[in-house]
């Protein structure tokens, strides 16, 4: 019985091990998808970057129009290429407003700012509404 006893303790503990390990993957899985945004200007480019894909940069030189815009409704259509995380919209996506577009989007920002060069349309926003304002007044800015 004593035998019993200890083996039945040793599997609710091997199973409790087994649920923590599973939770804190979970957890450190959960907190990577935090979101993380990097916006670079000066005068000669903007660089944005996300979590998984390499920097985009825009040289100012090629910016045709710059807007800021509402995330509320904005339809990011479908994607192409790239990672939707818990926070973050990152990679290629295609819409009806925009067609073909790169995206670094916060899901939380609350604005957008849209970049059109000849050639492509870069979405991007900070991780706030407050971070997205700022860096649209910066590269507005940088541009006059």
């Amino acid at each position: 019985m004593k035998d019993m006893a200890k083996e039945i303790r040793r599997q609710w503990i091997l199973t409790i091990i087994f649920v923590a390990v599973i939770a804190l993957i979970v957890f450190v899985k959960g907190s990577r998808v935090g979101g993380k945004i990097t916006v670079q200007v000066n005068d000669k480019a903007i660089g944005i970057s996300g979590e998984n894909h390499q920097t985009i940069f825009v040289m100012m030189d090629d910016v045709t129009s710059i807007d800021l815009t509402d995330l509320e409704g904005f339809d990011a259509g479908h994607r192409i290429e790239g990672e939707n995380t818990a926070n973050l919209y990152e990679g290629v996506y295609e819409n009806a407003e925009y067609g073909r577009y790169r995206a670094v989007i916060g899901a939380d920002s609350g604005s957008l700012i849209v970049v059109k060069t000849k050639d492509e349309t870069i979405v991007f926003s900070g991780l706030s509404k407050k971070d997205t304002v700022q860096i649209y007044d910066e590269i507005i800015d940088k541009m006059s």
